[in-house]
């Protein structure tokens, strides 16, 4: 199985983590106090110098920001890309959901063509006209 790959940081930070959920485990597995053991030695947490890693990683020569032409085809190339991963309706699920639209929009227009129309029945009624 591969390793999991965060997209920021290069990993540190989780790979950090996974290996401090590591330590408080084999802390946790000698639990003094039940017997004359003496504590555990207490580690140095790992997540302070993934930081520090991911901070000198970070650190680099800060890089020239693309003009404005740049940027935008990138955001294109970015937009296509998602609209790949989406999931599109098949023909038949889209002539679905329209009909059932247009059945709702339906039944909601006769409901309230007939609350109008009862509720004008009952004002003419009592105001005469």
């Amino acid at each position: 199985m591969g390793s999991f790959h965060y997209p920021f940081h290069g990993g540190g930070v989780i790979m950090a983590l996974r290996k401090s959920k590591e330590n408080v485990a084999e802390s946790v597995s000698a639990v003094p106090g039940t017997t004359n053991e003496e504590k555990p030695e207490k580690k140095e947490p790992t997540l302070t110098r993934a930081r520090e890693e991911a901070k000198k990683q970070d650190v680099e020569t800060p890089e020239k920001k693309p003009n404005w032409f740049r940027r935008f085809m990138q955001f294109l190339r970015e937009v296509v890309w998602e609209l790949k991963k989406t999931v599109w309706p098949t023909r038949r699920e889209t002539f679905q959901y329209t009909t059932m639209v247009l059945v709702f929009v339906f039944a909601m227009m006769l409901i309230l063509s007939a609350y109008d129309f009862g509720v004008g029945r009952i004002f003419l009624k009592i105001f005469g006209g």
